[in-house]
């Protein structure tokens, strides 16, 4: 029994001095949390920029970084960012925007202005991409500001309502973001 006791109070002093850290792929985990997706970091000493660009580590501080092993602010990502589009159905003139939705493109007939509501952001500066793409001809309006059709607008979530970042002024010189770019350059292909 003293045994038993003496073993237990070893391993429990034990792990409170380590230093616990989960690395997958890894013995040599670089955060609180390292995932090292191809097996090329080093058993000892930092990671390359090379070896890092295929890792996922969480810092004690909560950093999350993909691609880099020692994230400076909570997300931080080296190499590009997908934000893919969601498809909106327009019923009836009118179309609801779900909460946490950053781009969307609006499809379906429209037989008047589309009238979109919209979640109020949690975050004030969150973004919105809306692609006017009815049929019909017609403008989707939110907060006051129309989107003609077959046109896109950025909006920022400010002081209760979202907020046009060209000022409502699109139409008088059309604004290509990088979403209808996008599009662009898929009808060309």
């Amino acid at each position: 029994m003293k045994k038993n006791l003496l073993l237990a109070g070893l391993l429990t002093t034990l792990s409170l001095v380590v230093k616990s850290q989960v690395g997958i792929n890894t013995t040599n985990p670089q955060g609180v949390f390292n995932i090292d997706g191809l097996k090329n970091n080093p058993t000892t000493g930092v990671p390359s920029a090379v070896q890092a660009k295929d890792d996922l580590v969480t810092t004690s501080n909560g950093n999350l970084g993909l691609g880099l092993t020692t994230p400076g602010t909570t997300l931080d990502v080296n190499g590009a960012i997908t934000n893919r589009e969601t498809n909106l159905a327009v019923a009836g003139n009118a179309v609801s925007i779900p909460v946490n939705v950053s781009q969307v493109r609006l499809t379906g007939a429209a037989t008047a202005n589309v009238a979109i509501s919209a979640f109020a952001a949690p975050n004030p500066g969150q973004r919105l991409v809306i692609y006017n793409n009815t049929t019909g001809g017609f403008g989707a309006t939110l907060d006051g500001v129309t989107v003609p059709n077959g046109q896109v607008l950025e909006f920022i979530f400010s002081n209760s309502f979202w907020r046009s970042t060209d000022g409502g002024t699109l139409g008088a010189s059309p604004v290509i973001s990088i979403l209808q770019t996008v599009h662009l350059q898929e009808t060309e292909r």
